[in-house]
C-alpha cells in the first residue's frame, strides 16, 4: 500500500510495532490507544505499506451491533480479493466445515446451489464458526509474516468481540499476529470498556497509548503537508492551537491553504472541525452545560468554589456538572487537586465561536468581574482570551 506522504515523527512507535508484531514476539496481539485523530490509523497505514509485513484490515463502523462480525468479514474479502492463491491453499489444507462456515459469513464465496442458510446465533454453532476462522488464519502460509488489523474496535460488535476473546484465549497459537486500534478519551459501551479491561490482564497483550506529536514533530507534519518549509510563526500557531492532535494540525493547515500564497494566517476555525468538535458536547445541558461554556471562555482552569460563585450554586451541584463532563470525556485528564479544564484549546475554541456574541461578552465579563472580586491580579488570561470585548 504507497504511502501518500512520509509520516511525521512516530519513529519510536513504529521501531516498537514493528518489534511487537514480529514473529519471534511474545505477544500475541497489539492494541494502539489514543484520542481521536492521535495518528492510530496513520500507524497501521505505515506497517502495511513496509514489505516485512503482510497486512489484512477490517473496519469497525459507529453503531455497528446492526452489523454482525462486519470487521472479519472485511478481513475475509481482503484475503480473497487481493490473494485468492492464498486463500484457496488456506481451505484446500482445512477440513471441510471450515469453507461451510466461511460461506456463512461471506456469500460470495458459495456455489450456486449451496444453501448458505443464515449466520449462527446459537453458542455451539458460533464456536464452530470461530474454530473455523482460526482455522482458516492459521494455514495462511506466506513468507511474509501476517498481521490482522481491525481498526476503531470500540465500536466493534459484540461477536466481533467474542471472537476476539476466542483467539486470545491461553492455549491457542494463532500464529497471526493482531494489531488493534482502540479510541480512548471518550465514553465507550460497557461490555467494550470492559472487554478491553480484561485485554490490560493478558500477558501476551501489548497495550500501546499514543501521545500527542511534539512540537518538532508538528513541525514536521506541516512541512509534509505543504511541501516547503512554513513560517515558524504559523507552525508555532497551529501547535499551539492543535496540540500535536495529528488530524486537527491536517485540518488548520488545510484552511490556511484556502488563502492566498504569502498572506497565510490562521484565525477561524474550518467548518468541518467546528462541527466535528461541537458534536461532543451537543448532549450536555443543565449545569454541565454552563460549565462547559464557562471553561471554553476562560479557555483556563477554574475551580469548584470559582464555578459555584459564578453560577450561584453549591459545590456540590458543581461536582454533579463536572462529573457528567467527565463521563463524556470533555475534560482533561487531571492529577488530584488540579482545578477542571476543558480537554482540549480547540473545543473550548469551537465552543466559544458557536455562542452568540452577547452571551460571550456577558459570560466574559462575569469571569473577569470573579476574579476581580477575589481579589486576584488583572485577569489577563481571560482578556487573551479569543471572546470579543
Amino acid at each position: 500500500m504507497p504511502r501518500a506522504r512520509p509520516l511525521a515523527g512516530r519513529r519510536q512507535e513504529v521501531a516498537a510495532l514493528r518489534e511487537h508484531l514480529a514473529p519471534d514476539s511474545p505477544y500475541r496481539a497489539v492494541v494502539l490507544l489514543g484520542e481521536a485523530g492521535v495518528g492510530k490509523s496513520r500507524l497501521v497505514t505505515e506497517i502495511s505499506a513496509r514489505d516485512e509485513f503482510l497486512v489484512f484490515t477490517g473496519w469497525c463502523l459507529p453503531r455497528s451491533e446492526g452489523l454482525p462480525f462486519l470487521p472479519v468479514v472485511d478481513l475475509l474479502r481482503g484475503i480473497q480479493r487481493y490473494e485468492p492463491v492464498l486463500s484457496a491453499q488456506s481451505l484446500a489444507g482445512s477440513p471441510p466445515y471450515v469453507a461451510a462456515e466461511l460461506r456463512r459469513v461471506l456469500p460470495e464465496l458459495a456455489e450456486a446451489a449451496d444453501d448458505i442458510g443464515t449466520p449462527p446465533h446459537e453458542a455451539w454453532m458460533r464456536t464452530r464458526l470461530f474454530d473455523a476462522l482460526a482455522q482458516f488464519f492459521a494455514n495462511l502460509v506466506t513468507p511474509r509474516p501476517i498481521v490482522l488489523a481491525l481498526e476503531d474496535i470500540h465500536w466493534a460488535d459484540s461477536t466481533t468481540l467474542e471472537f476476539l476473546d476466542y483467539l486470545l484465549s491461553p492455549g491457542r497459537g494463532l500464529p497471526e499476529k493482531l494489531l488493534l486500534t482502540y479510541r480512548s478519551g471518550e465514553a465507550h459501551r460497557a461490555d467494550v470498556e470492559d472487554w478491553l479491561d480484561r485485554l490490560r490482564r493478558l500477558n501476551d497483550v501489548r497495550l500501546m497509548e499514543l501521545a500527542p506529536l511534539t512540537q518538532s514533530e508538528t513541525a514536521e507534519q506541516i512541512g509534509g503537508l505543504l511541501g516547503h518549509a512554513v513560517a515558524p510563526e504559523l507552525a508555532d500557531e497551529i501547535f499551539d492551537r492543535s496540540e500535536g492532535n495529528a488530524f486537527f494540525t491536517d485540518q488548520l493547515v488545510a484552511a490556511t491553504q484556502e488563502q492566498p500564497a504569502g498572506n497565510r494566517t490562521l484565525r477561524a476555525l474550518p467548518a468541518g472541525l467546528t462541527s466535528l468538535l461541537l458534536s461532543r458536547g451537543r448532549s450536555v445541558h443543565g449545569l454541565a452545560r454552563e460549565i462547559m461554556l464557562a471553561l471554553a471562555v476562560a479557555n483556563h482552569p477554574l475551580d469548584e468554589p470559582q464555578l459555584a460563585t459564578l453560577y450561584k450554586t453549591t459545590e456540590l451541584d458543581v461536582r454533579a456538572g463536572l462529573d457528567e463532563l467527565g463521563h463524556r470525556q470533555l475534560l482533561r485528564r487531571a492529577d488530584t487537586g488540579d482545578a477542571p479544564q476543558l480537554r482540549h484549546a480547540l473545543l473550548a475554541e469551537a465552543i466559544t465561536e458557536s455562542m452568540f456574541a452577547g452571551q460571550r461578552r456577558q459570560l466574559h465579563a462575569r469571569l473577569a468581574q470573579l476574579l476581580i472580586d477575589e481579589g486576584g491580579s488583572s485577569p489577563a488570561w481571560i482578556a487573551e482570551s479569543s471572546c470579543p470585548p
